[in-house]
């Protein structure tokens, strides 16, 4: 199951879950659950041990171990009461079967994509220069082959994920020809002229490559347009 909870992701159960199905009720369901997905790695106060009449080395119980995904979700505002999580997973996984969540991309990335191919210029501003120069090379490597594969199937976000993935490379310039083997994958007849115009400014040497792959792929008139401005032939 992959769903969403105000725009963030979950992943971490195969089937959907029902409301009327509890015999399949996953962990997340109940409040408890969700709060201890919350605490997972946060200490519990000397104090309140006391309180609940219980203390560490009476409970023989092992805590549970939630995954990094539920862990993220649990932490989320607003806090949803038990009644209410298990009908919204299941509508959240139900309006789609498309993945919404490339196979892969580590958790620790998911956030950043998903606000790099966000339209919403705050998404994209939620994503700091400094956010994206603290990322190593493999991260990078995944960021980039992960946005050019989501501008490949979904062309409609290209304005927002071209421009992201050169914004990486002003931070990662070493990530310069991974970046321009991605955006081949993008097919020309889906170019926009917009999306062509964003390399106006960039160095013609290192992206005349792309546009000469851009341009064999017979790109509308408008985009060869676009190609031969960026590119100086015109």
């Amino acid at each position: 199951l992959e769903g969403s909870r105000g725009g963030h992701l979950l992943s971490g159960y195969d089937t959907p879950v029902t409301p009327d199905d509890p015999a399949d009720t996953p962990p997340c369901r109940t409040q408890p659950a969700v709060q201890a997905a919350a605490n997972q790695g946060e200490s519990i106060p000397a104090s309140d041990e006391v309180a609940s009449g219980t203390s560490e080395t009476n409970d023989t119980t092992p805590a549970p171990v939630f995954t990094d995904g539920l862990v993220r979700w649990a932490k989320l505002p607003p806090l949803l009461e038990a009644s209410e999580v298990s009908s919204y997973l299941y509508l959240a996984a139900s309006f789609s079967n498309t993945p919404l969540v490339a196979e892969g991309l580590p958790q620790r990335l998911r956030d950043i994509a998903a606000n790099l191919t966000s339209s919403s210029r705050v998404d994209q501003q939620a994503v700091s220069d400094d956010d994206l120069r603290a990322l190593d090379g493999a991260d990078v490597r995944q960021l980039v082959d992960y946005l050019a594969r989501s501008t490949r199937d979904q062309p409609v976000i290209q304005k927002f994920t071209v421009q992201s993935i050169l914004r990486i490379i002003d931070c990662h310039p070493s990530a310069t020809d991974a970046a321009i083997a991605g955006l081949k994958r993008i097919p020309a007849k889906d170019l926009k002229p917009a999306t062509v115009l964003l390399f106006l400014n960039r160095d013609k040497t290192t992206y005349q490559p792309l546009f000469d792959d851009w341009s064999q792929g017979n790109p509308p008139v408008p985009v060869r347009t676009a190609i031969e401005q960026v590119s100086g032939s015109r």
